[in-house]
């Protein structure tokens, strides 16, 4: 939403997006290409904007910007693709009984800053970060990989979405605990002012 974001904000979480995609499979970020699609009218200051943003994120996981296209649109499109590379990459098929299902951090940021916006309202400044620079989670990714973690995935979509795609492709089940899932206090405090659990 650009009534949410400045372009360089938006830039930043397209290329977070797209990278968090290679630490859910402890790859090694190297490149992306960025490909933006707009109005005729759209400022010259969006562009370069978008870019400082992308490039800040590539930076952040340790890749370069190593090219892509601009075009004519009807709306602004920002298009990332990533390039990254991984010995053997972890995806989401190898979950056994038994295993131990861990996050690399804190949950429910921006959500909490989502919510805020859709009340009307604005974001507290940390849950606000939260949303418009996701933090890269590559070192943590081969972390895990490196202490045998046997399925990853990224929760971008949030934990009880995507835990069930890595279920489903592993063909297990789970319990989950939810008075251990590390919960923001800024995110706590926002379930609670909406009258819900954290979790």
């Amino acid at each position: 939403r650009r009534d949410w974001l400045t372009p360089a904000e938006i830039g930043y979480r397209a290329a977070a997006s797209a990278l968090s995609d290679l630490a859910a499979v402890a790859a090694e970020p190297m490149a992306l290409l960025l490909s933006i699609g707009a109005r005729a009218d759209e400022p010259d200051d969006t562009f370069t904007s978008l870019a400082d943003g992308v490039g800040d994120a590539a930076s952040d996981a340790g890749a370069l910007i190593v090219g892509g296209d601009l075009s004519r649109a009807e709306s602004l499109i920002v298009d990332v693709c990533v390039i990254g590379r991984a010995s053997a990459a972890v995806g989401r098929r190898g979950a056994r009984p038994g295993d131990r299902l861990v996050v690399t951090g804190p949950l429910g940021g921006p959500l909490a800053a989502l919510a805020a916006w859709l009340a009307g309202g604005t974001p507290s400044p940390e849950a606000r970060a939260r949303f418009v620079r996701p933090a890269p989670r590559h070192a943590a990714a081969r972390f895990l990989e490196a202490n045998r973690a046997r399925a990853m995935i990224d929760i971008s979509d949030g934990l009880t979405s995507d835990l069930g795609h890595l279920l489903v492709a592993s063909g297990v089940g789970a319990r989950v605990d939810v008075e251990r899932i590390p919960v923001l206090p800024l995110a706590r405090a926002a379930a609670e002012a909406a009258g819900e659990a954290a979790w």
